[in-house]
């Protein structure tokens, strides 16, 4: 079971949810996304109060705050992402019939 199950599983009292809009299964997290100014490493995470979050790598909290993947999605990156998903998906599929042919002349009797 993961986390989120388990959390959405508990009694509604002591678990935030989101409205229903998002059909009421994902927990209110306020998660994002930084790069540190120290030493350039990029990573997420959950901000909570007043206290500021610190890099895992160096312990910095000279932080930039980074847009989201899923706030700075375009069409032209759709589409990019659609081509490179069905380049990967040809290339999987030439590879099995590779494969399977040097199967069968191994294995032709």
């Amino acid at each position: 079971m993961s986390v989120l199950q388990a959390a959405c599983s508990q009694k509604a009292e002591k678990v935030e949810v989101a409205p229903a809009r998002n059909c009421g299964i994902l927990p209110l997290v306020p998660l994002y996304d930084f790069r540190c100014r120290a030493c350039a490493h990029e990573f997420e995470a959950l901000v909570r109060g007043t206290d500021p979050p610190r890099c895992p790598e160096c312990d910095a909290t000279d932080l930039e705050r980074l847009l989201s993947t899923f706030v700075s999605s375009t069409d032209d990156r759709r589409r990019a992402a659609a081509k490179d998903s069905r380049q990967r998906q040809i290339r999987g599929r030439r590879d099995q019939l590779v494969a399977d042919a040097e199967y069968r002349k191994e294995h032709e009797h």
